[in-house]
């Protein structure tokens, strides 16, 4: 028999510090992975991740965002010596129920050792 927990506020075992659980809801990474642009190390949330091309990468989520509004933060292992820009590919326009297209570039594209993308917003 599944169980439900219905509560407001979240407070920690001495009374003190509470949150709304709302806050910690919407506050929450909806998806995250951290992967080797070859392979998934870890992640939530995440299907897979599509190698599309050289520093180019696709996140498959397994369930997708709610609407277009949501942000993503990437980071990720540059080449030694070299500015980098971790950025989502402005020239694919997002959609709901999509991911968009990742780039790594550091004077040109690159795979990265060790990358990192974390998506925040509101599921479907």
């Amino acid at each position: 028999m599944a169980s439900e927990l219905r509560v407001n506020t979240l407070k920690d075992a001495s009374g003190n510090n509470s949150v709304a659980t709302s806050f910690v809801a919407s506050g929450s990474a909806k998806a995250w992975v951290n992967f080797n642009q070859a392979s998934v190390d870890d992640s939530h949330n995440v299907s897979s991740v599509t190698d599309s091309d050289v520093g180019r990468f696709v996140v498959n989520l397994s369930n997708s965002m709610g609407n277009t509004g949501y942000a993503i933060s990437v980071c990720a292992r540059n080449p030694v010596g070299s500015g980098a820009d971790f950025k989502e590919n402005n020239d694919v326009a997002r959609a709901t129920g999509t991911t968009p297209v990742v780039t790594l570039s550091a004077g040109s594209y690159y795979d990265s050792s060790d990358a990192m993308v974390i998506f925040q917003g509101d599921l479907a």
